[in-house]
């Protein structure tokens, strides 16, 4: 039986109120794409959530300059890792939701 991989990556919360409803359905979408397993770890307070549950991350109470840890474990591990650091760094695609709203 192989070991699964285990890839972490910190990043910094940059849109405009962190994690509320609309980014962690747009995190927990993009998570579900993936085998692996995903935990989300908030740096300041140390909650610690299911990536792959709205719930789960709407506890993590981490508003813009929060920094969390992205840790997956799975044999995609990786790819999910890069996806979902890609659509943080991104602010969850908001300024291009505030250009479509004018």
């Amino acid at each position: 039986m192989s070991e699964l991989l285990r890839y972490e990556k910190e990043v910094t919360l940059t849109n405009e109120h962190g994690i509320h409803v609309r980014t962690a359905g747009m995190f927990v979408a993009a998570a579900e794409k993936f085998n692996a397993e995903i935990r989300v770890r908030n740096g300041m307070n140390k909650k610690e959530a299911d990536g792959k549950s709205i719930f789960e991350m709407l506890t993590l109470n981490a508003p813009k300059g929060t920094q969390i840890r992205l840790i997956a474990q799975g044999e995609d591990a990786a790819q999910a890792v890069a996806s979902l650091v890609g659509l943080v760094e991104k602010r969850f695609y908001e300024s291009e939701k505030k250009k479509n709203e004018k």
